[in-house]
């Protein structure tokens, strides 16, 4: 999938292999029936500490996606291809579709695209906050 961050880290637990984003949503969801049981017992004092902790989660992946958001349309805008090489994960189940052209996987061959793309010079971006 080519909506791999900056970033993929992968831990072994007692399930196995588990991604940097799949052992936040355990955690997510632990949290979250955490929370609820707090409520149910009226115990508020843990139910705002377990609500600011899924706060803080959800504005760690948030600013993950906007960092990497961020890094791809510099990279892009610069037509700059080792940026946009830091910007995916570097595995062969990556993929990208540009307009008009069909699918394409594998890391050497996504970058193979975009390396044409910014040779090419038909495409031009200009990055703004909107």
């Amino acid at each position: 999938r080519g909506n791999a961050l900056r970033t993929h880290v992968v831990c072994l637990s007692s399930g196995g292999w588990q991604s940097e984003e799949e052992q936040k949503e355990i955690q997510l969801t632990s949290l979250e029936e955490q929370l609820e049981q707090a409520v149910e017992q009226e115990r508020y004092g843990d139910a705002a500490r377990l609500r600011d902790e899924i706060h803080a989660l959800h504005d760690d992946s948030v600013v993950a996606v906007l960092s990497a958001n961020c890094a791809f349309y510099t990279a892009f805008e610069k037509r700059d291809i080792l940026e946009m090489q830091k910007v995916w994960f570097r595995g062969e189940e990556i993929s990208v579709i540009h307009p008009l052209h069909a699918p394409v996987s594998g890391f050497r061959e996504v970058m193979a695209t975009w390396s044409k793309i910014f040779a090419s010079g038909a495409v031009k971006i200009t990055t703004a906050d909107v």
